[in-house]
């Protein structure tokens, strides 16, 4: 399983890249994770709604082309779901269960994913009605995987620990039992011991 996270644009200074290794780091004892930095399309000085919209399309190509059939993709986007931090980590945790092998997360450029980016998607996550800086959003998305990843892990480790608990009982139980039977036993044959003593020092007062 692994996790890519695919952007527009690089990270300019030098506290957001270091907030970024940090988080990339922590990854590290859980999935393996990739940023994925593509080159902002300029756009002309007094734009047109036409010249917004091809540069929304010549960073959909770029991003379109780093993602494959088989992945999962996420998109961000203000018109998407807005879910919690245990309903991320579930969202995460299904994907991956259902035997995806890649996840990939999109961030658009600042004026926004394609209508091609968009219908490649198979799920629109949204952080917030606000809108954030770019920069801000690909640190806020880190953490949040990683809060997930550790969401999912102390589920795992907590059904881990249920299932270790039943075993041990169940182990116990197994034990009493063997250790009741043999007592059982044992009283079986002291009182076969002890009759049998009595009958012979009968026997021998008898003939007495």
């Amino acid at each position: 399983m692994n996790i890519n996270i695919i952007c527009i644009g690089k990270l300019k200074e030098k506290y957001w890249q270091d907030a970024v290794n940090e988080y990339l780091k922590r990854m590290k004892g859980y999935c393996p994770m990739a940023i994925i930095e593509l080159k902002e399309a300029k756009l002309p000085k007094n734009a047109s709604r036409a010249d917004e919209l091809k540069v929304m399309e010549t960073e959909g190509r770029q991003i379109l082309a780093k993602v494959t059939d088989s992945d999962f993709v996420i998109t961000l986007e203000i018109e998407g779901k807005m879910l919690d931090s245990v309903e991320l980590s579930e969202q995460i945790n299904r994907i991956f269960s259902g035997g995806t092998q890649t996840v990939d997360l999109i961030i658009g450029g600042s004026l926004g994913l394609s209508d091609e980016v968009k219908r490649r998607s198979n799920y629109a996550l949204s952080f917030s009605r606000m809108t954030f800086p770019h920069q801000m959003m690909r640190v806020i998305l880190l953490e949040q995987i990683y809060r997930a990843f550790k969401i999912i892990n102390r589920g795992r480790r907590k059904r881990f620990m249920a299932a270790g608990k039943k075993k041990t009982t169940d182990s116990y139980r197994a034990k009493e039992e063997r250790r009741n039977k043999g007592a059982r036993v044992m009283a079986i044959v002291m009182i076969f011991l002890m009759l049998a003593f009595t009958f012979l020092t009968a026997g021998i007062f008898l003939m007495d």
